[in-house]
């Protein structure tokens, strides 16, 4: 075979390669890779060879009577010019041929992590769901109203601070298999606010929490989502306690709590500020449910 023939094929061989390299049979573009890789080790040989055959052709004999010396010499025992023992240069790359540098990239994905979906919870005038980026503007609404921070240390959030906490609410559920819902009316999909559970680190419980709409206040919102997610700690989650925390002048938050059926627990230091702790064990939300 000639130093062109393999060069051909060679060029075939990295052609298949390129446009497989997205194709799941993995073992195939590897194969077909490596043959490309010897069919290039081949031709380098060859081209090597064939350099240096011409450049010993074109020696000129030596002197009568002179011992050849440089890159000609007469053999013992045929009149072939070969080439010196000297090594020769490696052959420069080819335009043509696959850069290692530029070769596809073939990823090899081990098994996947389990999957933390977000249950979707349908109340008698909720739908508890998932966080999206359509949420991103009626929340960051939601929150420039000052009475919406009154209690909480917080203040207006713009659409950069809404995405970075939806992406930690999502976190939430991956890490703790639980979290906040993104909460809209059924019967008009128009966004009311946020409920379900949380925990951070140091938490003294698995806390049950809800925002709704200032202008969607009076209406029994909060409590009708603030039942599904205790519900859902209890059958789902499987605590033993839920537990709520606000500040203690916070009456409306107060008055939620008792309407869900907590009732005052103690006292708790919220990153610095007080605050008031109410809970409801399982065998009191059972007793509830069951009366």
């Amino acid at each position: 075979m000639t130093v062109a023939e393999v060069e051909d094929q060679v060029d075939q061989h990295a052609a298949m390669f390129t446009t497989t390299a997205h194709d799941t049979l993995a073992p195939r573009v590897f194969g077909t890779w490596w043959q490309a890789e010897g069919r290039l080790r081949e031709a380098t040989r060859l081209r090597a060879h064939q350099r240096l055959t011409v450049a010993a052709g074109s020696c000129a004999g030596p002197r009568h009577g002179s011992v050849p010396t440089g890159s000609c010499r007469r053999s013992a025992t045929s009149t072939t010019l070969r080439p010196s023992p000297s090594p020769s240069p490696s052959p420069s790359p080819s335009p043509s041929r696959l850069d290692r540098r530029e070769r596809p990239v073939t990823l090899i994905f081990g098994p996947p992590s389990p999957a933390r979906q977000i249950p979707t919870v349908v109340t008698e005038r909720l739908t508890l769901r998932d966080w999206r980026a359509e949420d991103i503007g009626p929340y960051s609404a939601m929150t420039q109203h000052p009475d919406m921070s009154r209690h909480t240390g917080g203040g207006p959030m713009d659409d950069e601070a809404v995405w970075r906490h939806a992406a930690f609410q999502l976190g939430h559920w991956a890490l703790r298999g639980f979290g906040m819902w993104i909460v809209r009316e059924r019967a008009t999909g128009e966004f009311i606010g946020r409920a379900g559970l949380y925990e951070e680190l140091g938490w003294p419980g698995v806390e049950v929490a809800w925002t709704v709409r200032q202008d969607r206040w009076g209406q029994g919102l909060a409590p009708e989502a603030g039942m599904a997610a205790v519900e859902f700690a209890f059958t789902h989650v499987g605590v033993e306690r839920v537990i709520s925390i606000c500040h203690p002048d916070n009456i409306q938050s107060r008055r939620v709590m008792e309407k869900v059926g907590l009732t005052l627990d103690g006292e708790w230091s919220l990153h610095g500020r007080p605050s008031v702790v109410y809970a409801i064990s399982r065998a009191e939300w059972d007793a509830r449910t069951r009366g």
